[in-house]
């Protein structure tokens, strides 16, 4: 599963990203993950990477959040926002259970874009597999939520603290947040490395020097990432998750 960048200008072919003292694409900053481009593509788009300028401008006028020159959210646009996905969230799909009920818990307030503007003709922030979709979750997935939901099975109201896992009550969460309410972050660079400092309490730091990753033995929350630079762009592999990660739309990453 390849994910483009969620913010993406159309830039002229002149254009340098600015560099660090030491040479490497200069990341660093406050950053937040609202955008305009759906996460998943609609199946209208089929196998199509971006939208037509006329698209894009049509979309524009559509959506809802902050309109230019404007401080107010457009109620309506986001009620109706928060219609279309409790509709969704009700519809069942046996290859990714759970899916369509994430993110229905919250009203379309907290995902208001801070402008209608279309920053990115993409039609999708996944471009791999080639439909943009999430793919089906593999047989041992399958297994491993029915498993959980029969672990679940007649234990009445989650009434405690201990009832809640650890995303729930924002203490803790997985990976880097794709397609969720804004969520800042601030990256840091130093050479040979680059770190994700997130909400919850989350910091990754993840090498970019070529070491090797940690042994298959020795598991981690956040797994064990490692970094390289394909240009100005940066790749980030990561393994050695434990088994202690919930399950959900977006596994961990």
């Amino acid at each position: 599963l390849a994910l483009a960048p969620a913010i993406q200008a159309q830039q002229d072919s002149a254009y340098m990203s600015p560099r660090t003292p030491w040479g490497d694409p200069d990341f660093q900053g406050a950053w937040e993950n609202r955008t305009p481009t759906p996460l998943e593509r609609d199946p209208q788009y089929g196998t199509r990477e971006f939208l037509t300028e006329e698209e894009a401008a049509s979309r524009a006028q559509t959506g809802g959040g902050l309109p230019d020159g404007e401080e107010g959210v457009i109620a309506e646009d986001l009620a109706a926002a928060d219609i279309s996905r409790t509709a969704r969230s009700n519809s069942l799909d046996s290859n990714r259970p759970g899916q369509k009920i994430s993110g229905a818990e919250y009203n379309s307030f907290w995902n208001a874009p801070v402008s209608s503007r279309i920053t990115s003709l993409r039609t999708s922030q996944v471009i791999d597999p080639p439909d943009g979709r999430l793919p089906a979750y593999t047989r041992v997935a399958l297994e491993n939520w029915e498993a959980r939901e029969a672990a679940r099975a007649y234990r009445g109201e989650a009434d405690t603290w201990l009832d809640r896992n650890v995303m729930e009550r924002c203490l803790l969460r997985t990976g880097l947040a794709m397609g969720e309410m804004n969520v800042p972050k601030d990256i840091y660079q130093t050479p040979g490395q680059i770190v994700f400092d997130l909400q919850y309490g989350v910091v990754r730091t993840i090498p970019l020097d070529g070491r090797p990753h940690l042994g298959s033995a020795i598991t981690q929350w956040w797994g064990d990432s490692r970094g390289r630079w394909e240009g100005d762009t940066l790749v980030v592999e990561t393994t050695n998750f434990n088994n202690m990660q919930r399950g959900g739309d977006v596994m961990p990453s």
